[in-house]
């Protein structure tokens, strides 16, 4: 690794149905305030979370849209909207995939933001949707 460079550790692991989702453990202040400056002059700001760490998805026996975070998500989406605090996001609508993970991660979001805003699950965001579905509401 190059010197200066951040140090990227990968987590996750690849699912043999999904391509491989690659997160990186980086200052998440720095990417975000980067990130945010880029977006912070138009007239509407979107924030787009991924949900945090769940449990792993070869060792669940359940449904695959109830897996929940792991105690180690938590934590990092916490982290995350810690940092989304520090900017002051504050967001007025808060929507959510039906999947118990991204649900918790909302959760999470909208306590972490004191947002009032309630968090509206829609199918529009379910993993298997149309985008064009999500487009057209």
């Amino acid at each position: 690794m190059s010197k200066g460079k951040a140090s990227r550790k990968i987590i996750g692991r690849r699912r043999r149905d999904n391509p491989p989702a690659l997160h990186y453990n980086t200052a998440p202040r720095t990417h975000l305030r980067k990130t945010y400056a880029r977006v912070k002059d138009v007239g509407m700001e979107l924030v787009f979370l991924r949900h945090g760490v769940a449990a792993d998805g070869q060792d669940w026996k359940g449904d695959d849209a109830d897996r929940p975070l792991t105690e180690d998500g938590i934590a990092r989406t916490r982290d995350v909207v810690r940092e989304l605090r520090a900017l002051k996001i504050r967001p007025d609508v808060l929507l959510s995939s039906p999947l118990l993970r991204a649900r918790e991660t909302a959760e999470i979001a909208r306590k972490g933001l004191l947002a009032e805003a309630k968090v509206e699950v829609v199918e529009e965001l379910e993993p298997s949707a149309s985008p064009d579905r999500l487009l057209a509401r």
